[in-house]
């Protein structure tokens, strides 16, 4: 997967915020909104147990249907699948007693987020088709833009730049900060990938004032700028811009994603002294973060860059052992987060800059 493909990834957390708060209001109970507050802190297991305590006590379908979304939500970034897709079939269930097109289209987006984050990309992107119909007829033009954002977010991870390019310059996401930066990162992203790199950094500039309120977002650009700097050579600079972006990010994915960055620029500036201490730290976040996909592919990755850099690795077995991975999929993991990866420039320093010759090989190829 492409440093391209990677941005795509993590920015899925902005879209998600979105769904959460787009739409008519629906009355939301004490429980349902104090689960809102830990979501928003990403205690997402706290918030999964006050949304289903706040499920059990609910009456009006509208509010139990509301629920169970915010419960697909929340299971998704646990890497929950089973129970985030249970969630929307519950959700659906009930939209089919009690037909609500709002409530049709919020549910749709989030099943085609769920099929993102499965890998099955043309699934999502025919759901999320279906979602900016629903908008169309409710005449939303906020819901329209999130849904094409979303069906460019995964045109772009399927490769085709230019179709996601060409709808992406359609949308018109001029009435929210959080969509017309998102759009400005979408836009850059696809322009590099395209090779338009003169273009793509002047409309990754001009976001940053727009996402002034947004911090991921903020540190997403940045992100992205950092790339500029370190295909120019300029490391101090990009090192700068991540160091950056992790004052700004809030979540622990962006964090540990800024930080494995600053890594990556430690190592191929050789100040392994530095590195070695920073992936101490990172050990550190990982132990604390949820229990989620991307923390064990981080964990392994780090250990697999250590063992490249001749550095003292930090154990993954218990972290391993709490999220039940087997050894097979470790080094399937280990694979999909170095060679591919999950945000920005993950591996591109390493690669260029690993020093010769070591016992242990770069991660292999996959297909």
């Amino acid at each position: 997967m492409s440093r391209t493909m990677r941005s795509i990834l993590l920015s899925i957390l902005i879209i998600l915020c979105i769904v959460f708060t787009h739409g008519p209001t629906i009355a939301a109970s004490p429980l349902q909104i104090q689960a809102k507050q830990y979501y928003d802190r990403h205690e997402f297991t706290t918030a999964i147990q006050l949304w289903q305590q706040a499920l059990e006590l609910a009456k009006p379908p509208e509010q139990k249907i509301a629920i169970h979304q915010a419960l697909a939500l929340s299971c998704q970034d646990l890497g929950q699948w089973k129970q985030a897709q249970s969630h929307l079939s519950s959700s659906q269930a009930l939209l089919d007693q009690n037909p609500n097109r709002f409530l049709q289209a919020k549910t749709l987006n989030i099943q085609a987020t769920l099929w993102q984050n499965l890998g099955k990309y043309q699934d999502a992107i025919a759901i999320w088709q279906q979602s900016e119909q629903q908008y169309r007829q409710l005449k939303d033009p906020y819901g329209i833009a999130l849904s094409q954002l979303n069906q460019a977010q995964s045109l772009q991870t399927l490769g085709r730049h230019q179709q996601a390019k060409v709808l992406l310059e359609k949308i018109d996401a001029a009435q929210n900060s959080a969509l017309e930066g998102t759009l400005r990162l979408r836009l850059g992203i696809t322009l590099q990938a395209l090779g338009d790199f003169d273009i793509a950094k002047p409309y990754l500039e001009k976001g940053l004032p727009i996402a002034q309120n947004l911090p991921n977002l903020q540190a997403q650009i940045l992100g992205e700028l950092a790339n500029f700097d370190e295909r120019n050579g300029e490391l101090q600079t990009a090192l700068n811009r991540y160091i950056q972006a992790y004052r700004l990010a809030t979540s622990p994915q962006d964090r540990v994603q800024c930080l494995v960055h600053q890594f990556h620029l430690l190592l191929k500036t050789q100040r392994l002294t530095i590195a070695q201490q920073l992936l101490t730290d990172l050990q550190t976040l990982l132990e604390k973060a949820p229990n989620s996909r991307w923390s064990i592919d981080a964990a392994i990755h780090l250990a697999d860059r250590a063992l490249t850099w001749n550095l003292k690795s930090p154990s993954i077995k218990p972290l391993l052992r709490s999220r039940r991975i087997s050894s097979g999929e470790t080094r399937r993991s280990a694979s999909k987060y170095c060679c591919p990866g999950r945000n920005w420039s993950l591996l591109r320093a390493s690669r260029q800059s690993r020093p010769s010759p070591k016992v242990h090989p770069p991660c292999p190829p996959t297909g």
